[in-house]
């Protein structure tokens, strides 16, 4: 596993709990309204899942920086298209 050298900053705006993964590993649970820190290295994919449906709703992608990634379900429960990171 490469050395961590950022991080990643997620923030559950939805009204439904999203699982974090690193890779195939889950992270974290995160409730609505809540934010989770997570060290990341330069390369590492993090994907973003709705809990209940298993739906992919976000990917983000670490960097030697750190970085916040909103999670939101906008269109619908789930749907993918709708998290963003900055």
């Amino acid at each position: 596993m490469p050395t961590a050298t950022g991080s990643i900053t997620f923030v559950n705006t939805s009204k439904f709990v999203a699982s974090v993964y690193r890779g195939d590993t889950l992270v974290i649970d995160l409730a609505p309204g809540k934010s989770s820190k997570q060290d990341t290295a330069e390369g590492q994919v993090w994907i973003v899942k709705d809990k209940d449906t298993g739906r992919q709703v976000g990917t983000v992608t670490g960097t030697n920086k750190h970085q916040t990634y909103t999670i939101k379900f906008g269109r619908g429960r789930g749907e993918p298209g709708t998290s963003g990171g900055g």
